[in-house]
């Protein structure tokens, strides 16, 4: 099964956090086997999980899904 823009982006996320998929799913109370599903797009997500997983990795719901190509919010000073 090919890889999912949402996996691919939880990944980038997770590198960029120096996170693994086991401190997300501990973070998340979701089984580490569900992070790695979304991951290869097995198992999709609900919106909840989906505002979760954006909260913990400090990026943008619609970067997760592909609908954006900028990962933060931007902040004007």
């Amino acid at each position: 099964m090919p890889e999912s823009v949402l996996g691919t982006r939880i990944r980038k996320g997770l590198r960029e956090m120096r996170m693994t998929q086991r401190q997300l799913s501990e973070l998340l109370d979701v089984d580490q086997s569900t992070i790695s599903r979304w991951c290869d797009g097995s198992r999709p997500m609900n919106t909840q999980q989906l505002r979760d997983v954006a909260h913990v990795l400090h990026c943008k719901q619609s970067w997760l899904l592909g609908e954006d190509e900028t990962p933060r919010v931007e902040v004007a000073v």
